[in-house]
């Protein structure tokens, strides 16, 4: 090969690597989101430039992994391998953003049976987001791809997403995504409720489309739009103009921007027929923009009803993002959405795309964060195998083994652990010192080594301490035996080593004294034999010196 041509070619390669990573990293910080492909081990980027993390202990710690079924092998890699959770009834991912809490991100997972346990029977299951439930599973076949997905603002450092067994089959998992949105969009009127989605259609025709859908990286906040050109009485309107959404916190992509539907009459309406449940409260997402040229004096003028009562009006502004956001109370039937021209419209009603959500009820609040940090530090400093996974204390119904929980300013917190007979080894972790509403702590009849550390006396709230049948030695803290018998019941039999309340002090003094001393005095014999080997080895060649001058003087002068 030509010197020039390879050139060619290595510079080809590093534009397209710079290409992807350029893609990934695109505006307002999306390289910071989450992306999982289930049941893979190694990283990877995909087609589009989306980085892929291994599917390991580091967000996961139960499961197997599996293959579909040879027949249900997709072009799009992702469904091809999935995680399922045959053991314990929750399993959790647990997802740890850089952001933190406190901030707004989109949360969606996928999963697709293919027949990987090749019973052809699809399951039933549950997904939580974090302590509360957000929806079930709907599979209509083995072949069939689900999404779900959350617009949530995290009240934690870690966001789980947990799978639950119903009963009536495995649960598994294809996909996991996590992206972080503006902290501006998608608030719910208390701010923190998460919103479920329901629909998100662009509407019109996309040349621009894959499989149906629009998404990133033509979407930089990882939204998925699927088309939807099934309204009655509209006809898809485009423009070749390229429009980028730099104004609003939306960041809408410029192919939702630039299609669109209107009535084929101005007499007609645009109706979006849904079938919302009474059961929730909603939030309705309407975009408009408006990027057909009108004289100055056509103004589309436009009223919106939603089923039959709730109403809006709007004038769309030339080349503008609008956006009409609608709260449907809960009990309130959310039928459909109609946008017709008013009276002194000169234009057709027209609308670019919609999303809706529900509003996800919390009844659960998750537990202290201090305490679940202060709990996770201790399953893996004693590599506790039982189903310790999600929230320690939330729902009660799926709380850790071991663990009481109670509720402390109306947060949940842990109160007792009991962690007797449990094969620990390895020094007290000083972490049980977090647990600052801890009232009970038993420890006893394992192999704990090491000393007592002196912290566990700060819980202020410790009524019991369980040590005894351990391999503890050193001293017991002043602080807990002063609690002892008082605020605190402390038990410490069978720890052959420890020294015991009263008699620790005494002996400790005696054994330096007699240590003390017996190194003292070692010295001494030590530094007492030495001068006296010194003294003799000099009285020696002094001896010995004469007596060589003696034989030398006879042997000069014989008798």
């Amino acid at each position: 090969m030509r010197k020039s041509t390879l050139l060619s070619v290595l510079a080809l390669n590093v534009f397209v690597s710079l290409l992807i990573i350029v893609v990934a990293e695109d505006a307002d910080g999306n390289s910071e989101g989450i992306n999982i492909d289930c049941g893979v081990t190694q990283a990877r980027w995909d087609e589009l430039g989306v980085y892929y993390e291994a599917d390991d202990r580091n967000v996961v710690e139960s499961g197997r992994v599996y293959n579909v079924s040879s027949q249900y092998i997709s072009r799009l890699r992702n469904f091809n391998t999935l995680r399922s959770f045959p053991e314990g009834k929750r399993n959790c991912y647990t997802l740890k953003p850089k952001q933190g809490k406190n901030n707004n991100f989109l949360v969606r997972a996928y999963y697709m049976y293919g027949n990987y346990d090749n019973k052809s029977s699809v399951p039933s299951f549950e997904f939580h987001l974090g302590v509360n439930f957000w929806t079930e599973s709907v599979i209509r076949g083995v072949g069939n791809i689900v999404r779900v997905e959350v617009i949530h603002v995290s009240p934690t450092n870690n966001i789980d997403v947990c799978l639950i067994n119903t009963g009536q089959g495995t649960p598994f998992i294809s996909l996991l995504q996590l992206w972080p949105l503006k902290i501006s969009i998608y608030r719910t009127t208390s701010n923190f409720l998460p919103l479920g989605l329901v629909a998100r259609s662009s509407l019109g025709k996309s040349e621009e489309a894959n499989y149906g859908f629009i998404r990133y990286p033509d979407d930089i906040y990882g939204r998925s739009w699927f088309l939807n050109t099934n309204i009655e009485n509209s006809e898809p309107i485009t423009t070749p103009v390229a429009i980028d959404d730099d104004v609003s916190d939306y960041k809408l992509p410029t192919e939702v921007l630039g299609t669109a539907i209107q009535s084929q009459n101005g007499s007609f309406s645009l109706v979006i027929d849904l079938d919302c449940s009474t059961d929730y409260e909603y939030y309705v997402y309407l975009h408009f923009f408006d990027f057909e040229e009108h004289s100055q004096d056509q103004q589309r003028k436009m009223e919106i009803t939603f089923t039959d009562t709730i109403q809006d009006s709007i004038t769309l502004k030339s080349h503008a993002l609008q956006t009409v956001v609608k709260s449907i109370h809960k009990g309130q039937y959310l039928k459909s959405i109609s946008i017709t021209s008013t009276r002194d419209s000169g234009l057709p009603p027209m609308i670019n795309a919609f999303e809706i959500y529900r509003v996800l009820p919390q009844p659960n609040s998750p537990t202290l964060e201090g305490d679940v940090d202060a709990m996770r530090i201790v399953k893996h400093a004693y590599n506790i195998t039982r189903n310790w996974l999600g929230d320690p204390c939330m729902p009660s119904n799926y709380s850790w083994e071991g663990l009481a929980c109670n509720y402390i300013n109306n947060i949940p917190a842990v109160t007792s652990l009991n962690l007797s007979s449990s094969k620990l080894t390895g020094e007290i972790s000083t972490s049980f010192s977090d647990l600052a509403s801890l009232e009970s702590l038993d420890l006893s009849n394992n192999q704990l080594t090491g000393e007592i550390p002196e912290v566990l006396a700060k819980l202020p709230n410790l009524k019991l301490l369980n040590l005894s049948g351990n391999s503890l030695s050193g001293s017991i803290p002043k602080a807990l035996r002063e609690k002892n018998g008082t605020s605190l019941t402390l038990s410490l039999g069978g720890n052959p080593s420890l020294c015991h309340i009263g008699a620790c002090g005494t002996k400790t003094k005696k054994r330096i004294i007699l240590l003390t001393t017996l190194a003292v005095a070692s010295v001494a014999v030590l530094v007492i034999v030495v001068c006296i080997a010194v003294k003799f080895c000099r009285q020696r060649h002094s001896i010995v010196g004469k007596i060589t001058s003696s034989l030398f003087f006879i042997s000069i002068f014989p008798l």
